[in-house]
């Protein structure tokens, strides 16, 4: 159980940060890896391993 939580918890946790900041909100434009890129790059978004983290800007 505790291998389930370890591999579990930091993808729940990332789905409730994407699902707050709205990423999850029009599903149909991120069905390819392309798509989710673009989605989190329009959205001033990266990802870092199981971490969002906003892009700096300029």
């Amino acid at each position: 159980m505790d291998d389930l939580r370890r591999i579990v918890g930091p993808a729940a946790r990332l789905t409730r940060q994407e699902e707050k900041h709205g990423l999850l909100d029009d599903a149909s434009t991120i069905g390819t890896r392309a798509g989710w890129q673009a989605r989190l790059a329009e959205c001033g978004f990266r990802l870092a391993g199981h971490r969002l983290l906003r892009c700096a800007s300029g």
